[in-house]
């Protein structure tokens, strides 16, 4: 029995198509943006920023952003402070206005921000710690990159909980002021580490330094133990 027309036109919808997806998805992000959805407006701006579904538009794509963010959109925030860090949309680099949104995100967990993640935090204080660094503010920046990394490290990315995640960045770089002792005291333990975190996240350069500690004998971190366990810190 041959399938009729609408038995094929069923068939269709589940079969993916990478370029049909992307532009539907788009096109269900701008409905919902255009009636106020404040996530729906900061993933459409994303989606018209890096042309994903739909043509690059750099002023509708940061002029939907910046509504988002101006609603207290967890994900707003945090691309709106990710374009001023990096010139994305914007005329110029601002990290003053990067510096505001991204800790407005990155604080998000204690305020009213709506739509909160975990992951956008951590890799809002992440950022920001770039920011502090840029500025020569090591004390802050070794504050930014501690808070993200001790929550990489707690995000238990070989769950399948929603709250997992991983920012490989965040663990490589607090591993780095605690190897050169850049704003806090150096402790090689603890940024071998972090390192080994970072590697088992998938991060080359942490995989990098992990190695070198350990074969050229900087460190010899307790290898035996599991993974999370085999390093007891102090948070405070």
């Amino acid at each position: 029995k041959r399938p009729s027309d609408r038995d094929r036109s069923s068939k269709s919808y589940l079969k993916y198509d990478k370029k049909i997806d992307e532009q539907m998805s788009a096109e269900c992000y701008k409905r919902s943006a255009s009636f106020g959805n404040s996530e729906a407006q900061a993933n459409y701006g994303v989606c018209l920023l890096s042309g994903n579904g739909i043509p690059i538009d750099m002023l509708n794509g940061l002029s939907n952003i910046e509504n988002s963010a101006k609603q207290g959109c967890i994900k707003g925030l945090y691309a709106y402070g990710i374009c001023n860090m990096k010139g994305i949309g914007v005329n110029k680099i601002d990290f003053v206005t990067a510096e505001k949104y991204l800790r407005a995100a990155a604080d998000a967990s204690g305020t009213n921000v709506n739509n909160v993640n975990n992951s956008i935090i951590c890799k809002a204080r992440y950022n920001l710690g770039l920011i502090m660094e840029k500025q020569n503010k090591q004390l802050e920046a070794a504050k930014c990159f501690k808070s993200a990394a001790y929550m990489a490290l707690e995000s238990k990315t070989n769950s399948w909980s929603p709250t997992s995640f991983a920012c490989p960045e965040a663990l490589y770089a607090y591993g780095r002021y605690l190897k050169k002792g850049i704003g806090i005291s150096t402790d090689l333990s603890a940024a071998c580490h972090f390192f080994k975190m970072s590697h088992f996240q998938g991060y080359k350069p942490g995989s990098f330094e992990y190695a070198k500690m350990v074969l050229e004998k900087e460190i010899y971190p307790n290898i035996g133990m599991s993974d999370e366990d085999s390093y007891k810190f102090e948070k405070n």
